[in-house]
């Protein structure tokens, strides 16, 4: 298990991608505008899934009652690099802002985050 490394978006400095592992880790300030960036050069598509340790569910007009609990996904294909916003789009996902990172096996990731 990888701890993702964060990077502010406004300051320079070096980017250090984390090679996933089959589940990782990482602590985001929901306060802050932050991407989860994920490249992808396996070979193959991947379903990248992000759930906050908090998320449970949520009711949504007009849909009544979602559960959480699995997390969403996101399909990366192969020699593709995918942005995933880490704020208010998918934000009852992210629960407490603690998230888990699965499916990602050998891609790497960073955060940036303003």
């Amino acid at each position: 298990m990888a701890v993702i490394n964060k990077y502010n978006f406004l300051v320079e400095e070096v980017i250090v991608p984390t090679t996933l592992a089959a589940s990782d880790t990482v602590k985001v300030d929901l306060q802050k505008q932050s991407v989860l960036v994920v490249e992808n050069a396996t070979g193959g598509s991947l379903t990248v899934n992000v759930i906050g340790d908090t998320a449970t569910t949520t009711v949504c007009s007009g849909l009544g009652e979602i559960v959480l609990t699995g997390g969403k996904d996101f399909i990366v294909a192969d020699v593709t690099t995918l942005k995933i916003p880490l704020n208010s789009t998918y934000q009852k996902w992210w629960g407490d802002g603690n998230l888990t990172i699965t499916g990602g096996l050998n891609a790497t990731a960073y955060i940036l985050e303003v």
